[in-house]
């Protein structure tokens, strides 16, 4: 392939169709300025499951690539398509999927940091918030879990930072099954800013002098805005059934937000969080 048959390609990936037509060239100028072309064989992987890392981006422009996650059905993804996107959002985790070439194809191979480095040089900042909109929105609808994006927690926060938010969080969540009657936390446990999102089922929270109280999907356990590194669990927690949920830490969900949002953004991110959380069990 030649440019112009690159830019003929990159014109039908979905999320650049919804953009005007000088962001749509932007996007366009900004990926062949700082992509390379690679060609793959079948069966050989452009993006190693738990490989470290989000640096690297991918248009697939020409054949399938199959994605394999443990425990999930293979996945085929047609040209044109945009892959390894969802890392960017916390470039220090590792791959959860392994992406392969099935059959001959096609990919421009790109840097994040350089692509958004040239996105701020061709266009104006209305426009690169459009684009990275579109991204996020093409993010979630591939790799989007429902559950976050509902979480009561984040009422009152308008779409788009609600959008934002719920990316960076389940960019850092890791997934726990739980058995019934399976302990949690103990009350008096160091907290650690550790955070729970439940999935599936229910779990029994139980403080001293109090009477139990049963947090049920979907639903959080621990809301810490605040690191505190001496604050305890203030009750226990127990699996009620099978539980399934997510586990993740407020201090790196914070550090990676920071740099997603803009300060006004942040502020009621944090509103929001303080007004919500009353109806949580906190810690």
């Amino acid at each position: 392939m030649n440019s112009s048959e690159y830019s003929t390609k990159l014109r039908e990936l979905p999320l650049i169709r919804s953009l005007s037509a000088s962001a749509m060239s932007g996007v366009i100028d900004a990926l062949l300025d700082v992509s390379q072309p690679a060609t793959y064989s079948d069966g050989e992987p452009l993006i190693k499951v738990r490989a470290l890392g989000g640096r690297d981006g991918y248009v697939l422009l020409a054949g399938e690539v199959a994605v394999h996650k443990e425990g999930t059905p293979d996945v085929v993804v047609s040209a044109p398509a945009l892959l390894g996107e969802m890392l960017q959002f916390n470039p220090r985790a590792q791959r959860t999927a392994t992406v392969s070439a099935h059959g001959p194809a096609t990919a421009l191979k790109f840097a994040w940091e350089e692509f958004y480095a040239r996105l701020k040089q061709r266009l104006p900042a209305a426009e690169q918030d459009a684009v990275l909109e579109a991204i996020e929105r093409s993010v979630w609808e591939r790799f989007g879990d429902d559950t976050i994006i509902k979480l009561s927690l984040f009422a009152g926060l308008p779409e788009r930072i609600r959008l934002r938010a719920s990316l960076v969080l389940q960019s850092v969540v890791e997934r726990r099954t739980l058995s019934d009657g399976q302990v949690l936390f103990e009350q008096d446990d160091f907290c650690s800013a550790t955070g729970y999102i439940v999935l599936r089922g229910a779990v029994r929270v139980v403080k001293t002098n109090f009477p139990p109280r049963i947090v049920s999907a979907p639903g959080i356990l621990g809301v810490m805005l605040r690191f505190d590194p001496n604050l305890q669990w203030s009750a226990g927690a127990t699996a009620q059934g099978e539980v399934e949920l997510f586990r993740f830490n407020w201090q790196d969900y914070l550090a990676i937000l920071k740099r997603r949002l803009s300060e006004p953004e942040m502020a009621q991110f944090a509103a929001a969080i303080d007004s919500n959380a009353p109806s949580h069990f906190i810690h």
